[in-house]
């Protein structure tokens, strides 16, 4: 997963992407309720809005596009 995080960030410049451990915070993965791993969560102007669990590639890049798009609409 981590070569497609790469190709991710690459090519949504305008996301920022980040990524922690979860054994070294346990205590932040259970207030976030983090049940799996990978977890991905999408987050717009504080707000989580979709969150996929899974090394799901191509659902996140769909996601992704998704987001991307219906934010440039509203703004």
């Amino acid at each position: 997963m981590h070569k497609e995080l790469d190709k991710l960030t690459a090519a949504f410049k305008s996301v920022k992407f980040a990524k922690f451990n979860c054994g070294n915070y346990q205590e932040f993965s259970t207030r976030q309720r983090i049940r799996s791993l990978p977890t991905f969560r999408l987050f717009y102007k504080g707000r989580c809005l979709d969150e996929i669990t899974g090394a799901k590639p191509v659902q996140l890049r769909q996601l992704l596009t998704h987001y991307l798009f219906m934010t440039s609409m509203s703004a």
